[in-house]
C-alpha cells in the first residue's frame, strides 16, 4: 500500500535487534554492579524495616522523643453526603 514490505520487514528485525542488545546489556551491566555493590537488601534488614537498616532511624523513636503536646485532628466533610 504505503511502501514495500521489506523496508517495514527490516525495521521490525531492527527494532527487535535493539531492544534484545538494550535488555541484554542492561541485564550485564546489572550484573556486574550487584558484584561489587549488593542492590538487594537481606531479608532480615527488610523485615526490620529499611529506615532502621539503612538509614539508623525509625519513626517510633521519633514519635516517642517528640514533646507531649497533644494533638489537633480536623475533619473534613463530617457528615457530608456526595
Amino acid at each position: 500500500m504505503f511502501g514495500p514490505t521489506k523496508t517495514f520487514v527490516m525495521h521490525i528485525a531492527a527494532l527487535g535487534f535493539v531492544a534484545s542488545f538494550s535488555f541484554i546489556g542492561s541485564y550485564l551491566l546489572f550484573k556486574i554492579t550487584d558484584w561489587f555493590i549488593p542492590l538487594r537488601v537481606s531479608d532480615r534488614d527488610e523485615l526490620d524495616g529499611l529506615d532502621l537498616s539503612q538509614h539508623g532511624e525509625s519513626l517510633m523513636e521519633s514519635a516517642s522523643t517528640r514533646s507531649e503536646e497533644p494533638q489537633t485532628y480536623i475533619h473534613i466533610n463530617e457528615g457530608a453526603t456526595a
